[in-house]
């Protein structure tokens, strides 16, 4: 199910330095839970309770911190939903388009025509901390012209997204971003896809470096 570039991907999973600056934008959705494979990374992933703290005076852990596990992702129902504007009057996402391999969530959206999936935050994040998203598109294919939207939010507040035209090529997104909100362990993530077409996403990592 996985392109012909995921060798890319991995290899900036494990080894990437930043590449974008943009700053938040649009809105977007979450997707069922899996119940296999570790995280995507070997960023520490430090207990809640050791990363907790005041989220606006005193110190936090230094250190590089995961904010969800590939595992854990669950699709979100349209009450839950923070994208439920792009969201379709029928959804179709078969459990089986979700997956989680070599620590990497994946959505088909052939079996998926939209998906907003959310999980609890693992860490405290400080607003205008700055959050890295590492994700992995394969080639983007439809019969006629269309467009793809992704996207990440924190507490209802979109972290990160991307309009794409189809069709496209492979491509790997490395945004850093400052977070618009404090974050605490527990506060909602979710990840949001929507495009037409068997296409392939996975989600790399979303963390913080401090």
């Amino acid at each position: 199910m996985l392109q012909p570039a995921f060798t890319l991907f991995v290899a900036l999973t494990l080894a990437c330095r930043p590449a974008s600056t943009d700053g938040p934008t649009g809105t977007g959705d979450s997707a069922p839970g899996v119940d296999e494979a570790a995280p995507a990374d070997t960023a520490t992933r430090a207990p809640a309770d050791t990363q907790a703290g005041d989220t606006a005076a005193g110190p936090l852990p230094s250190g590089t911190f995961e904010l969800v596990a590939p595992e854990a992702w669950s699709m979100l129902d349209a009450s839950m939903d923070p994208f439920a504007g792009h969201r379709p009057a029928e959804v179709t996402c078969d459990p089986d388009a979700l997956d989680v391999d070599l620590g990497l969530f994946e959505v088909d959206t052939g079996l998926c025509d939209y998906l907003s999936a959310g999980q609890p935050s693992l860490t405290t994040v400080r607003a205008g901390e700055v959050i890295e998203v590492l994700m992995y598109h394969g080639s983007l294919t439809w019969w006629e012209g269309a467009t793809a939207h992704v996207a990440v939010s924190i507490d209802g507040v979109v972290l990160w997204e991307e309009t794409i035209g189809i069709p496209a090529a492979s491509e790997v997104y490395i945004a850093e971003v400052p977070s618009p909100v404090a974050v605490s362990p527990g506060t909602p993530i979710v990840f949001h896809l929507h495009n037409h077409g068997s296409n392939t996403w996975n989600i790399g990592h979303i963390k913080v470096r401090r």
